[in-house]
């Protein structure tokens, strides 16, 4: 990755009914779906305030930065997997 980053992809799309996400997945790039103004973090946030980000933005991943460079990915998952919510 490096400072090749770009732009993410958000899963609301597959919230699409099964005709209009067909369509979708069939005829366009990815770079016509994803966003552009990625909300990032990098390692030395803290979990709580990264959780709290991810609250606030209604957002289920947060690509990690560091010096530009893609180092990582925190999901929803992950941070109830720390805290103990999840198996």
């Amino acid at each position: 990755m490096g400072s090749d980053w770009h732009g993410t992809v958000a899963e609301r799309i597959f919230g699409l009914n099964q005709k209009s996400r067909s369509a979708l997945l069939k005829s366009e790039l990815i770079k016509s779906i994803m966003k552009k103004r990625v909300i990032t973090v990098t390692p030395d946030t803290s979990i709580k305030d990264t959780a709290m980000l991810m609250t606030n933005k209604k957002i289920g991943c947060v690509p990690i930065l560091s010096d530009g460079a893609l180092v990582g990915l925190v999901t929803t998952t992950n941070v109830l997997h720390y805290l103990g919510l999840i198996a």
